[in-house]
């Protein structure tokens, strides 16, 4: 049984016992003739791609990376901002604990542009079009990426793996899928 049987099997499925919300989730546009108008149509966004094979798969493995970056550069937004004094003693035993005071304001400073690529990457998400959000998430990933890979060169190496390489990797995903979105 081949992927589109499949899908059709589920489709049917769903129109079965879902009458209301089938279509939401149907990925073809049917015509009356039968005929597939659009192979992929995206029905968050409206947008029809060129062919489901690994493109369309690439870009919602980018996409999900996207969000898991923002959620981490939320939450080390929050972390900077609000929990500094608090939690950053537990989390950096190699800096003196009496340092973490006089550093607040440098912290929360860190924070705010920690919070903006979070924004800007959640942003990306919320696009309609989707050539639009893989140029904005592309845009968004490379300040990620140039921010860890500074940040490994003067801090720690590890903000290497943590940021830069999953940034690496989404860009990687959205940059393959890019040819399979139509204008």
């Amino acid at each position: 049984m081949d992927l589109p049987s499949i899908r059709r099997i589920f489709f049917v499925f769903l129109k079965d016992y879902y009458p209301e919300n089938w279509r939401l989730f149907w990925p073809y546009s049917v015509i009356g003739t039968g005929k597939i108008a659009c192979p992929v149509l995206d029905q968050l966004t409206g947008q029809c791609y060129e062919s489901d094979d690994g493109e369309n798969f690439m870009r919602i493995v980018g996409l999900v990376i996207v969000a898991l970056i923002a959620l981490l550069h939320f939450y080390i937004a929050w972390f900077e901002i609000f929990a500094w004094t608090t939690r950053g003693p537990e989390i950096f035993k190699s800096i003196p604990a009496e340092l973490f005071e006089p550093t607040t304001v440098l912290a929360a400073n860190q924070g705010i542009y920690n919070a903006f690529l979070a924004a800007g990457l959640t942003w990306s998400l919320l696009i309609k079009d989707a050539k639009w959000k893989i140029n904005i998430a592309v845009c968004f990933l490379l300040f990620v990426a140039i921010a860890g890979v500074f940040g490994a060169a003067t801090a720690d190496f590890k903000i290497f793996y943590v940021q830069t390489v999953p940034a690496a990797a989404a860009l990687f995903c959205l940059l393959l899928s890019r040819r399979s979105v139509k204008s």
